[in-house]
């Protein structure tokens, strides 16, 4: 598992072993959500610390109005599930 920290460029590997692929996945996903941290937060963190803070990709409610997979919609109630 790694953690993006707000600021900082990267991401720290911890020495978390979650193992690969969908259960991996899950586990992440179910951390975030106790962390109060939706999809599109997740998301924007990866951005930031891969591609820069200053970037809209960085900004969760850049996300949350223009990507498709985090737009709320109105028929389903939440929005879509990501996968990073």
């Amino acid at each position: 598992m790694a953690l993006c920290v707000r600021g900082a460029h990267g991401v720290r590997m911890t020495n978390i072993d979650l193992g690969a692929g969908q259960a991996a996945r899950r586990l992440v996903r179910a951390i975030n959500d106790s962390l109060g941290i939706d999809a599109a937060a997740e998301h924007a963190m990866l951005a930031g610390c891969l591609r820069g803070w200053d970037s809209e990709l960085a900004d969760p409610d850049f996300l949350r109005a223009t990507d498709r997979r985090f737009i709320v919609l109105a028929r389903h109630g939440g929005s879509a599930p990501v996968l990073h």
